[in-house]
């Protein structure tokens, strides 16, 4: 074989099989079958991330989830039975059994309190542009001393109105803004239901 293919082979064979290794420890830890290490130095690190408070010293003792080790075969019933816990737990949930992806389809809701936020963001700018032409509409005098005669009558100004309708329209778009932070957070949530388990190859 020559060399550069096999150098090819070795360095793709290695990646699948640490990108393996790497799903196979996040599945374990998942389900909780890992063993506590503990810091030697007692320090955090990047290495040790994880903290528990020990009561009886009243100190902090750092630590890290290891995966305990299994067999191909272990892990592939570990794989069987998650899947199928995973249907049962959702029933929306379609399982895609060439490729043992489990994918779950939410479908899009509106919140309640996103929906009441846009509600009040569109009545104050209705408010707003009507209250500007209202109060917009002032009086505007005359005198003509020539003749002595005095009128008056209303125009619509501009000026006068400009400061409702800015008030107005940065209120709207603060609860615009609101509600769509809280239909956003609402869609992440109902996103985190999505869970994809990708089948072992052989």
């Amino acid at each position: 074989m020559n060399k550069l293919v096999e150098d090819y082979l070795n360095k793709k064979a290695k990646e699948a099989a640490e990108s393996e290794q790497k799903k196979k420890d996040a599945l374990l830890l998942k389900l909780g079958l890992y063993e506590i290490e503990y810091s030697p130095d007692n320090r955090y690190s990047t290495e040790y991330p994880e903290s528990e408070l020990d009561y009886g010293k009243g100190t902090t003792r750092y630590y890290k989830k290891v995966p305990v080790p299994i067999s191909d075969e272990e892990y592939s019933e570990l794989l069987k039975y998650q899947k199928e816990t995973d249907v049962e737990n959702n029933p929306y949930t379609e399982v895609d059994e060439n490729s043992y992806t489990v994918s779950i389809h939410v479908e899009e809701q509106n919140n309640t309190v996103s929906i009441v936020f846009k509600v009040m963001a569109w009545l104050i700018f209705i408010g707003g542009f009507i209250a500007g032409i209202v109060f917009g509409q002032t009086e505007v005098s005359k005198y003509y001393s020539g003749i002595g005669y005095y009128s008056s009558h209303t125009e619509f100004s501009f000026a006068a109105a400009l400061p409702y309708w800015a008030i107005c329209f940065v209120s709207g778009m603060i609860h615009l803004g609101f509600a769509e932070i809280i239909q956003l957070l609402d869609d992440i949530k109902q996103s985190l239901h999505g869970i994809k388990i990708k089948k072992k190859q052989i």
